[in-house]
């Protein structure tokens, strides 16, 4: 649960924050035991922040406004708002502190993080169409990733610039109509490995083996690094998370 909050809270709190929206939530367990929550959110619930009820409780700095200047789409403009917002909100929750005190600054990376005074957990984001995925954790190694799968126009050049080699013959051994399911899922697991490497220098997703029922094997040069995962589907959703140590899951379904 999130620091602060039992059960009956958390429920309580979301309810506020949704105001009567469906929104699913991922925990999977608790962050002081150094793993990992996350939270799965339908972006449009939010949307536009002024006048949507769940937008209102969400809090953009002027800063923040005046970057969301830049975005030329509606989608890129809804994607930062939503996304900023809510995890300033879990993060306020997280730290026992008002919305107002939690800034967030930028890496070299282009990851997010906040002030290295407050660097004792970790946050990553992914959002997909209609989807914003967030993700919580102890350890600096993290990384998520929400895909809604859609037609894949040309397999056969796809699975050539993504996959790994162990990938490929995995994928050999699977029927036509499974193989853009399992596709999605590999590119998924992907993406969010990517991201808890922290977009690794010269790191190309071929390098990075997701065949492996129970860990992740990224190979770059002469090094190895081992990763663990945890990857569901709902529908035509895939969802990922990667992280340096072994997960737990619990499911939990808020008015799904």
């Amino acid at each position: 649960m999130i620091a602060g909050l039992d059960e009956a809270s958390l429920f309580v709190f979301l309810k506020a924050l949704r105001q009567g929206h469906a929104v699913y939530l991922l925990l999977l367990s608790d962050m002081l035991n150094n793993e990992v929550q996350l939270w799965l959110f339908r972006i449009n619930d939010f949307w536009p922040l002024e006048t949507s009820q769940a937008g209102k409780n969400l809090m953009l700095f002027f800063e923040e406004q005046e970057e969301l200047l830049d975005f030329e789409s509606e989608k890129r403009q809804k994607e930062f708002s939503v996304s900023r917002g809510l995890l300033r909100m879990i993060c306020s929750q997280i730290e026992g502190r008002p919305q107002e005190d939690i800034s967030f600054y930028r890496a070299e990376s282009g990851a997010l993080y906040r002030s290295t005074s407050e660097r004792n957990y970790s946050f990553n984001i992914s959002h997909d169409d209609n989807h914003l995925l967030l993700s919580f954790s102890r350890t600096n190694c993290l990384g998520c990733d929400v895909q809604a799968e859609k037609p894949i126009k040309n397999i056969e050049a796809f699975v050539k610039k993504i996959a790994h080699q162990h990938e490929i013959e995995l994928l050999d051994r699977v029927e036509e109509a499974n193989k853009p399911s399992v596709l999605y899922r590999l590119w998924c697991l992907k993406e969010a490995a990517y991201k808890a490497l922290l977009g690794k220098k010269g790191l190309k997703l071929s390098e990075i083996d997701c065949s492996d029922k129970e860990s992740i094997w990224v190979f770059q040069k002469e090094s190895q690094v081992r990763l663990n995962y945890h990857y569901r589907k709902m529908g035509s959703l895939h969802i990922a998370v990667v992280i340096d140590k072994p997960l737990k899951l619990k499911f939990i379904g808020v008015n799904k």
